[in-house]
Parts: C-alpha cells; structure tokens; sequence
C-alpha cells in the first residue's frame, strides 16, 4: 500500500456547506469571526470569575480555552483551528465527532465557556454572543456526528499538523499500516492516532465518503 485512507470527524450540520464548497471550502472560525468572542469570554471569565474558573471542575476548561486563544501550532499538539484536518485513525475521527457536539473542538469549548460564565452570572456571556450572530446560529443548530473518509490523497496534498510539510508523516503512517492486517487497522490503530494532518486545498463533496457515527447508549 503506498496511499492512505484518511478520515475527518465532524458534524452533520456543515454538510450543505460542504456538498456546495467542498471540504475546507469555508473556513468556520474565520467566517464566524469566532477567536475574538472566545478571546471576551475568556477575560471575562479571568477576571470576574477567577475562583470559579480555577476550581476543580473548570480547570481544564480554563486550560483548553486559553489554548484555543493562543491557536500555537504543534505537530503533537496543535491548537489551531480553522483549516481541516484529517486522521488515518478511524477511530480518533469517530471519537472527535462524537466528543464534539458542534463538530468543532473550538466551538464546542465555547459552548462550554458560555454555559460556565452563565451560570455564575447574569447572562454575561450571552449578551457577548448576541454581538457574533453567525456563531449564535451554529450554536442553535442540531446535528449528528459523521466521519468522510478519503481515499487517494498523497503527502503533496497534505500538511503535518504544524502546517509544516507532510512527507515524514506520511512515510511513516504508510510504512506502519502495511504491518497491519485489515482487522487490526478498524481495531488497533495505535500509532495513528498520534498523526494527523492539514488538508492544503478544498476537496469536493464527489470525494468524500460520509459514515454515520452510531452512538453507543
């Protein structure tokens, strides 16, 4: 085997957009003008909340959204968001769509953010929201996690989760999966889920295969 099959969890609500623009067609977080409202929430949420925001409970929030605003790239671990990346790990892709209820790791932290801030005050976070009216409509909406899966891309197609180029992860999720069995690709792709890549340029909707991702009850 010398290509990959790679896979992007998402959510069902981006599926009109991505029949119309491709996927990694519109970039979200720049169309909703979202890290600045991110940004608000989370120096309203340091200063007025500082307690409540160092609690137990909220803590990791706290680190996760402070990430988010910093958006540092990383090949291990990235914290820019925007661009659309993709996984050999079916796995991780089905586990990201599930996870994120917005399809989005950014916008589902928000969510978060939003319900913290409100719960500890007079709708605060609210009256910032109302000020991002594409971002209040994607967090009105409903959807259902899906995972596109996509055959036939090369690392010239390809970036490494830094944005740096893709060849030396690419090489070696290749040189890994022909150890494998089919079987244990669906069951036990370890190292794959410590690679990921960028997608360099939209791909249209004909070349994507959608799955549905059934949640376990």
């Amino acid at each position: 085997m010398n290509k990959l099959t790679l896979y992007h969890g998402t959510n069902s609500m981006f599926l009109d957009s991505i029949e119309r623009y491709g996927l990694g067609g519109i970039n979200i977080v720049a169309h909703t003008n979202v890290l600045p409202l991110v940004q608000q929430l989370n120096q309203l949420a340091s200063v007025e909340l500082d307690k409540e925001y160092m609690d137990y409970g909220w803590g990791m929030l706290r680190m996760t959204i402070e990430c988010i605003c910093s958006q540092s790239p990383g090949s291990r671990i990235n914290w820019q968001h925007g661009d659309v990346y993709l996984t050999p790990s079916v796995n991780r892709a089905m586990s990201f769509a599930v996870e994120n209820k917005y399809g989005s790791e950014l916008f589902t932290n928000l969510k978060y953010l939003i319900d913290f801030i409100d719960k500890h005050t007079d709708k605060k976070a609210q009256a910032l929201v109302a000020q991002y009216p594409l971002v209040q409509e994607l967090l009105a909406q409903e959807g259902r996690p899906i995972v596109f899966e996509i055959n036939n891309l090369l690392a010239d197609d390809l970036l490494d989760e830094g944005g740096l180029p893709a060849a030396t992860d690419y090489a070696k999720a290749i040189q890994y999966v022909n150890t494998l069995s089919d079987e244990e690709i669906r069951e036990e792709d370890g190292l794959f889920k410590n690679i990921g890549f960028r997608l360099k340029h939209p791909l249209a909707f004909d070349r994507l295969i959608v799955h549905e991702v059934k949640i376990k009850k």
